[in-house]
């Protein structure tokens, strides 16, 4: 999944951690409900490619060849040991081979060296190899995903697409309810205030071509949001 910064990339993989998470720990359909799939009891990892490159880094500085896909799973269980999360070494074997995982990656891009982002780029594709009937979601800037770091022929690539104006308007309304109701508690007063906060902003948006360019971007429009909320003029 490739998108600009403040997209919303690593939202989507918390996102998807979460209905799966909730399917596993409280038997829920939000898998099925919110993400239209039919299977359920299926484990989340949620990983950031950048810690990983930080320990190749600290624990394998030179790529001599041998690396495989057992360096990711020795990542995971040194980073829920540093959370005090103590596993079995085979926890995850059985979702594993039984392809009953989701494994979340993000942010290839943020591994800075270049020749650091290859060697993650083939050690994501060695995991896949070992278990190859799990889902893989792996997530990039558009500017990062380039020349050897690149994921092989069996990805499938997809960019994620800005907000137009329905969707900022979506997007506000429901951020304006929360707040509404977050501060004045649940009730008309509070759905009114927030209509009107969105009405408002949606209009300057509309109104200001420079802002409406920003505001497209999920991250800015959130700026934006709160800029508004404050009382500040847009700038």
């Amino acid at each position: 999944v490739l998108g600009d910064p403040g997209s919303g990339k690593t939202t989507l993989l918390r996102y998807l951690a979460l209905c799966y998470a909730r399917d596993v720990a409280e038997k829920s359909a939000l898998v099925s409900s919110n993400l239209g799939l039919t299977e359920s009891g299926h484990l989340p990892i949620l990983l950031y490619l950048r810690q990983i490159g930080r320990f190749l880094s600290a624990h394998r500085p030179q790529d001599d060849g041998t690396e495989g896909h057992t360096l990711l799973l020795d990542f995971l269980h040194q980073s829920l040991k540093n959370e005090n999360f103590k596993l079995e070494r085979d926890f995850f074997e059985a979702w594993l081979t039984t392809g009953r995982a989701v494994i979340l990656l993000d942010g290839l891009d943020e591994v800075a060296d270049p020749d650091l982002r290859r060697r993650v780029s083939r050690l994501v594709e060695a995991f896949c190899r070992a278990y190859p009937h799990c889902r893989y979601v792996i997530t990039s800037r558009i500017v990062g995903y380039s020349g050897a770091a690149r994921l092989g022929e069996n990805f499938s690539t997809t960019t994620v697409r800005d907000f137009n104006l329905k969707e900022i308007n979506r997007f506000l309304t429901n951020w304006h309810r929360l707040l509404a109701v977050g501060q004045m508690g649940p009730g008309a007063a509070a759905e009114t205030h927030a209509t009107q906060q969105t009405q408002q902003l949606v209009q300057a948006i509309e109104a200001n071509e420079r802002i409406r360019e920003l505001a497209i971007n999920p991250l800015l429009l959130t700026v934006i949001a709160m800029v508004h909320r404050d009382r500040v003029k847009l700038p």
